[in-house]
C-alpha cells in the first residue's frame, strides 16, 4: 500500500496534469465542460470535490481487503452519523406505518 505522502504526491500531479491538459486545449469537450460548471471558485471547489473522491475511493479499497467489508463499511457509518440501532422510531411515535410505508409524524426531541 503506498504511503499517505505517496499518494499526496500523485494526486497533486493528477490536478495539475488535468489543469494543463484543460489550459492547452481550451476548445475540447472536457475544457468545455470544465467551463461550464465554473464559478469565481471553481479551481478550489472541484480540486476538493476530486481529493474528496479520491479519500472516499481509498476508504473501499481499504474496506473490500477486510473480512467482512459490508459490516465495516455499516459500523463506520452508523459511528459517523451517530445512529443509535436500538432507536424504534415506530415504538416511540415518531413514526407510523400506512399501508406499508413509514410515514414521519414528528421529529425527534433536538432535531
Amino acid at each position: 500500500m503506498q504511503s499517505v505522502e505517496q499518494t499526496s504526491a500523485l494526486r497533486d500531479e493528477a490536478w495539475k496534469t488535468l489543469l494543463d491538459k484543460l489550459h492547452s486545449h481550451p476548445e475540447s469537450p472536457e475544457a468545455q465542460s470544465m467551463l461550464a460548471l465554473c464559478s469565481p471558485n471553481w479551481a478550489l471547489q472541484h480540486r476538493q470535490l476530486l481529493f474528496n473522491f479520491l479519500a472516499k475511493r481509498s476508504e473501499w479499497w481499504l474496506q473490500r481487503s477486510q473480512a467482512e467489508p459490508l459490516a465495516l463499511a455499516l459500523d463506520s457509518l452508523r459511528a459517523e452519523l451517530g445512529v443509535d440501532m436500538a432507536f424504534d422510531p415506530v415504538a416511540t411515535g415518531h413514526v407510523r406505518q400506512q399501508r406499508g410505508e413509514l410515514l414521519c409524524v414528528r421529529a425527534p426531541a433536538g432535531g
